[in-house]
């Protein structure tokens, strides 16, 4: 080198080149400048498998930015008595599937019938007025004295007012036994009452009675 004050020495030697001149390093092949990012793709690649692996194995975690599958469901009806589950032990699939009433039934009869009559039936007949005007006779058709007089003071007692004592006409046939006459069925009534005052058991219809009731005395 002209003009260089100082002897040559090993920096100042030519080279090739494939070395380095001065200071620098000589340049680098394409594989050594590519294989470390190789190693990290590969170590990035393990790392991920193997957490998909671990995920797995937990039961399905749902993977951030993913969206899960839907699912299917089976609407297949199945025969009655045939298990669908193939991990259904025997006792399981022999349990009845309804369900079991557990009400008691509540339509029973709670309330009484309510049908039944609650009032008096208002068609019987309303008690006969007795009319104790009437004229009544009482004969005395025995030998007893007074029998008839006692006979009117019951009567009068009983609220009768129109009554008479008198003997029983001769030549008339008397009946068997003390009984009240009365002429026409409008004086049955009074009949039947005179009777019950009494005590007298036989009333009869005689229609050719002189007055409207007669009480003959036999015995």
């Amino acid at each position: 080198m002209s003009g260089y004050p100082y002897p040559n020495d090993e920096f100042d030697t030519e080279l090739d080149d494939t070395h380095a001149l001065g200071i620098h390093h000589s340049r680098r092949s394409t594989w050594s400048r590519v294989w470390p990012f190789l190693v990290v793709v590969l170590v990035c690649a393990a790392l991920a498998a193997g957490l998909v692996t671990w995920f797995t194995a937990q039961g399905h975690p749902k993977v951030p930015g993913t969206t899960p599958a839907p699912t299917t469901v089976s609407t297949t009806s199945t025969t009655a008595g045939t298990p669908t589950d193939p991990t259904t032990t025997p006792e399981e699939s022999e349990q009845p599937t309804t369900d079991e009433p557990t009400d008691e039934p509540t339509d029973e009869p709670t309330d009484e019938p309510t049908d039944e009559p609650t009032d008096e039936p208002t068609d019987e007949p309303s008690a006969v007025e007795i009319d104790r005007s009437t004229a009544i006779r009482v004969l005395n058709a025995t030998s007893t004295q007074g029998l008839a007089a006692g006979r009117v003071s019951t009567l009068k007692s009983a609220g009768w007012t129109n009554v008479v004592g008198e003997n029983f006409p001769s030549g008339q046939s008397k009946p068997a036994t003390t009984s009240v006459w009365y002429r026409a069925a409008e004086n049955e009534d009074e009949a039947k009452q005179v009777a019950k005052d009494l005590g007298i058991d036989t009333v009869t219809l005689v229609e050719s009675l002189r007055g409207a009731v007669s009480v003959v005395l036999v015995n």
